[in-house]
């Protein structure tokens, strides 16, 4: 008898929410073929068979949230048989502590305890005023009538509140569950957990917006956008300010070799973090297909696995609806994460000491104050802001 268990599909999963089975009880199963749709805490992943027989029994069903290894199905051959033993072995036995208590014997008439059994009232709880302590039919009257005068006075108080306060009409109750569940769990960790540190720089984009104008006729189509600069410029940046390119894990602080540039998409439940792997390493063109690519299986749910793992930095941009700027909060376990506004005329002054109106962009970045110091996120900031100033360095 084989166990299928929920599959830790990503360094940061704790749990998956099963979306589907696409097998059911008693159907014959290939090792390698598709068992189950789950989702997990970025993506809606297909999850395949570890095993071939048959499906015995399904433990856990269709929108149940199941933590990372627990037993959720058991596959067998055809004559195998799961027992009640087996099927109760998916439930974590919690040990409990055996606390001996002494009984404690009440002094008490029989009316009174009749009275107190009809009137749910705790004799243990009443002091007894007849002879030797006992409790008679008065004491347990007596706390009936003052348990009924503190109801109908938290009745009353309740009552006058109400008149007092005027709730809103409410229009609807939206469940937090599914991914967006799962984005407020993670920020709410992100802002308690990590130390947040944000700077903001102004940039000149005069020069970025001639270069990517020169690459969209030299390709023939408007194909690049500012947001594909960002990114190799951000990517070489990560390249000179190692530290960035980091995560904080069991007190040690390590530097990833690769730089993957995770970009935040709005879809329609909520926020997800394709991935652009070795951005460094990929010309803008290269860059801006993956970005159009992504961005259309994101919000199309077509994004696979490996599209949504391994970010080691991650860009969220608001500029498209008109944001000047924005404090963005880390996406764990990273280092940092860039906030880009939107491009917007203001007056300037040019090397000439000249008033000029000029395309002015400000990024804002995020960083962990355990893993890096401003200083090191401002030197950052003036690189990468040189880098979108003269654009000839991102060729």
């Amino acid at each position: 008898m084989h166990k299928v268990i929920m599959p830790k599909l990503g360094m940061t999963m704790e749990s998956g929410l099963i979306v589907n089975w696409l097998k059911e009880e008693g159907d014959y199963v290939k090792k390698g073929e598709p068992l189950l749709d789950v989702m997990t805490d970025k993506v809606t992943i297909e999850v395949e068979s570890f095993n071939t027989g048959y499906l015995k029994k399904i433990l856990a069903r269709e929108g149940e949230e199941i933590p990372v290894t627990e037993v959720i199905a058991y596959i067998g051959g055809k004559d195998e048989e799961v027992s009640e033993e087996i099927i109760k072995g998916r439930i974590k036995e919690k040990k409990e502590e055996k606390v001996e208590v002494k009984a404690k014997k009440i002094l008490a008439s029989p009316l009174a305890k009749k009275l107190a059994k009809e009137m749910s009232i705790d004799l243990s709880k009443i002091s007894g005023t007849g002879p030797g302590g006992r409790i008679i039919k008065a004491d347990v009257l007596k706390v009936a009538k003052e348990a009924k005068l503190k109801k109908k006075e938290k009745i009353e108080i309740e009552k006058e509140i109400e008149e007092k306060v005027v709730a809103p009409e409410i229009l609807e109750k939206i469940p937090l569950a599914g991914l967006r569940k799962t984005i407020a769990e993670r920020m709410s960790k992100s802002k308690s957990e990590i130390p947040h540190i944000t700077l903001f720089i102004d940039v000149d984009m005069s020069s970025s917006e001639i270069f990517k104008e020169k690459i969209n006729q030299e390709i023939g189509e408007k194909k690049i956008s500012y947001t594909d600069l960002i990114i190799k410029a951000t990517a070489l940046s990560l390249k000179k300010y190692q530290i960035l390119n980091s995560t904080l894990e069991n007190k040690r602080i390590i530097i990833f070799k690769d730089i993957n540039i995770g970009l935040a998409v709005s879809i329609k439940d909520g926020l997800i973090v394709p991935v652009i792997r070795n951005a460094n390493k990929l010309s803008i063109e290269e860059i801006a297909n993956k970005r159009v690519k992504l961005v259309k299986c994101a919000r199309d749910n077509k994004l696979e696995l490996r599209d949504v793992t391994g970010s080691t930095f991650t860009i969220t941009n608001l500029g498209m609806y008109e944001i000047d700027y924005f404090s963005p909060i880390i996406n764990p376990p990273e280092a940092g994460i860039l906030a880009v506004g939107s491009i917007v005329k203001k007056p300037a002054i040019d090397r000439e000491d000249e008033i000029t109106v000029k395309p002015m962009l400000k990024l804002g970045l995020a960083l962990d104050h355990r893993i890096l110091d401003g200083a090191v996120g401002a030197k950052f900031l003036q690189y990468l802001r040189n880098i979108l100033q003269e654009p000839n360095k991102l060729v």
